[in-house]
């Protein structure tokens, strides 16, 4: 769900993409570019758009083309380029022309290993310049040709593959845009934190055992308890058609291709030593990661599955670990997409429940869901959708009325209002001046940013790799910043965690908070702005320096490995459909952060650019509801952290006698569903303890329905 703060920030204020950057000069002139073209010379076979528009020697594809074909497998347009130089030419950070060229190659894996030469061919108020730039001698290429994509052949040079880039270079009003956390998942730290994926059976530590008792009981730790399973599953469970989608397996003749229409899903089975049929079966709602994550980390089930008898089920997500129903890559091709969702994800858990009942012959066994952050909001769907799959859910930290469309209306800034109430007063420190010191912050960075000496103090003040891009204009540095300040308020617990970053390393109990007081609990005035920038540092180094090993620099643009890089795309495509939450931030004295209100519009054009997807801003609403499903819904437990910031999303009150709402006074996220930690404060074992007085009155209510 932090992926989904990340799209909706990028998205938003016009077609500030990704990198959330207002558009910026980068052609000669004084005119911001509105329209532009990378043209790349090569010699033999390529394809092309559809429609390519001869026009002086060059073959220029209409900028519609490449809009509505973004995802390039849409309209059959397979091509990349190695034309980095023009990335570099055009901004420093690649933060225009980079972001069009760079993906397609990683994604698609079609490297142009030898372009001949690539240009830049910008207008704008009908004046025109023209860049080129050197690249390496032509070599002739061939690619195999898609329906519907035109086959242009010449001798060479042969002027083809056009990209249009419109999307990148068209201006914003001017106003900056609330930059995106980089990783936008609940929970789960940015990508730049991410050197590989910690999903493997993790032994426990002496210490481990010390913080946390229950632990001791699993020195092989967790998932050498568990069995790992696959369930066949449709694609499209709501069409009784078999999608239009074909598959060859490396063993079949070339050329013969299979009907596509189911995928495997895995799931785990954890304990269940003294487990009998029709026994209790803890069930987690899985999020957008690899399962594993979840077994590893929920500790709510683990402890209190030998009281209730109870077997544990944790069911991956479709699209992710290895529930990948094309294999990898090609799960984010436009037209497999369409197969991602929640409504999807749902249906697999109730079939995947149906199964193992049938399987097991436990057609009476209470199901209790657990499930945190998008899994919270999953599992609270599925009761609400599939109430003969699921007897009870416990909704951690889930923001199921942060959607458009709801009654009362969402308020759009509630996350940079939860990070400000963190930083002040109302939250634990002694004083506003955190708070009060990041408005002026913000004001310091971009005035420094305007300037070449001043971004050269930048640099300096927050020890930066490299010296800030112009056409940046401190964005990239605020955007660094307010990433920790997500996770940092996120992570407030009252012990030292690993979650927020994913088992790298470790963060101190309370981390923003410890920060605030220990650097910038005082006024910094006029001179001492440099000082002030420093401070700054020093408390996001609380979150970078993660690993515990000071660092020479900081790379604000540092970037994920693939694997995490296409859990970012599956779960922006998520966001872009059913996920659109909003996001905006207002200044002033509830949120501590410049203004760049919401804005769904853009937002929305933001997704059909990158996804040729618009959102339905009030589907959620529509499809699963809000406060309204008191009038039909029962057996949940909804918690959230006073520190979270996803609080403002979630269910605060409680809605009826059988839809319940803890709020956990000063702590961060879902920590109810950690395992227990010598250092928990009373009011989260009071939480757990209600949760569990929860579970058995719903397992007594089902049991009680079979006459048991």
């Amino acid at each position: 769900m932090i992926r989904a703060l990340s799209a909706a920030r990028s998205m938003n204020a016009g077609h500030a993409h990704l990198n959330s950057i207002p558009s910026q000069p980068v052609a000669k002139g004084n005119y911001p570019l509105t329209h532009a073209e990378v043209t790349c010379a090569i010699s033999g076979s390529m394809m092309l758009l559809p429609g390519p528009e001869f026009v002086e020697n060059e073959y220029r594809v209409p900028l519609n083309h490449w809009k509505a074909g973004r995802r390039l497998g849409a309209v059959g347009f397979e091509c990349s380029f190695e034309c980095s130089s023009i990335a570099k030419a055009l901004a420093q950070r690649a933060s225009i022309c980079g972001y069009c060229l760079t993906p397609i190659t990683q994604q698609h894996g079609h490297t142009l290993s030898a372009g001949a030469r690539c240009g830049i061919i910008a207008s704008s108020e009908g004046s025109q310049t023209h860049q080129a730039f050197s690249a390496r001698p032509r070599v002739p290429i061939t690619r195999s040709m898609a329906p519907g994509t035109r086959h242009i052949s010449a001798n060479p040079p042969l002027l083809s593959a056009l990209v249009a880039i419109l999307a990148c270079l068209t201006p914003t009003n001017g106003a900056l845009v609330r930059p995106k956390l980089p990783r936008m998942r609940l929970g789960r730290p940015p990508i730049s934190l991410w050197p590989k994926r910690r999903v493997e059976n993790r032994k426990w530590s002496s210490e481990d055992s010390s913080d946390h008792p229950f632990l001791s009981k699993y020195p092989k730790g967790l998932l050498a308890n568990c069995t790992e399973h696959f369930i066949t599953q449709h694609l499209d469970h709501y069409n009784f058609e078999t999608p239009k989608l074909h598959t060859r397996s490396r063993f079949q003749a070339f050329g013969s291709r299979v009907p596509k229409s189911t995928f495997q899903q895995r799931y785990f089975v954890c304990g269940g030593a003294s487990w009998k049929p029709n026994g209790t079966i803890f069930f987690y709602t899985g999020n957008e990661a690899d399962v594993e994550l979840y077994v590893n980390n929920t500790g709510l089930m683990w402890e209190n599955a030998e009281r209730f008898q109870a077997l544990m089920v944790f069911a991956e997500h479709r699209y992710f670990g290895k529930s990948l129903p094309f294999g990898g890559k090609k799960d984010l091709e436009a037209r497999h997409l369409q197969f991602l969702s929640p409504d999807q994800a749902l249906a697999d858990y109730a079939v995947l429940i149906h199964s193992i009942k049938n399987e097991w012959n436990s057609h009476a066994s209470p199901v209790i869901g657990f499930g945190g952050s998008y899994g919270g909001m999953l599992c609270t769907w599925f009761r609400t959708k599939f109430p003969q799959f699921v007897d009870g859910c416990i909704a951690a930290s889930a923001p199921i009325v942060s959607f458009e469309g709801q009654i009362p209306a969402v308020n759009p800034n509630f996350f940079a209002e939860g990070e400000t109430y963190d930083c002040k007063k109302e939250g634990g420190l002694p004083n506003d001046w955190c708070a009060d010191n990041f408005r002026k912050a913000w004001d310091v960075i971009f005035n420094l940013a305007k300037t070449p000496q001043g971004r050269r103090n930048l640099q300096e003040a927050f020890h930066l790799c490299d010296t800030p891009g112009a056409s940046s204009g401190g964005s990239d540095i605020v955007s660094w910043i307010s990433s920790a300040l997500g996770y940092m308020a996120m992570g407030s617990y009252p012990f030292p965690s690993a979650y927020m970053l994913n088992g790298e390393g470790e963060l101190p109990a309370f981390p923003l908070r410890l920060g605030c007081k220990t650097y910038l609990s005082k006024p910094f005035h006029g001179e001492k702005s440099m000082e002030l920038l420093e401070n700054v540092r020093e408390l996001v180094g609380i979150f970078y320096n993660y690993s515990g090993n000071s660092v020479e620099c900081f790379d604000t643009t540092a970037g994920a490995n693939n694997e995490t890089k296409m859990d970012d795309d599956l779960w922006n495509y998520l966001y872009c459909t059913e996920i659109f939450q909003p996001f905006g931030q207002l200044g002033g004295d509830d949120d501590m952060f410049w203004t760049s209100p919401w804005n769904a519009t853009a937002a929305a054009e933001g997704c059909f650019e990158q996804y040729g997807v618009y959102p339905r801003k009030e589907w959620a609403a529509t499809n699963y509801g809000a406060y309204d499903i008191a009038k039909s819904v029962t057996n949940i437990v909804f918690s959230n952290g006073e520190l979270d910031p996803w609080r403002g999303g979630g269910i605060q009150t409680t809605l009826s006698d059988t839809l319940h709402a803890i709020i956990i006074p000063d702590v961060g996220h879902h920590v109810d569903l950690f395992f227990s930690n010598k250092m928990d404060t009373e009011a989260i074992k009071q939480a757990r303890d209600f949760e569990r007085e929860q579970i058995q009155k719903w397992i007594v209510e089902k049991r009680s329905s079979y006459g048991q």
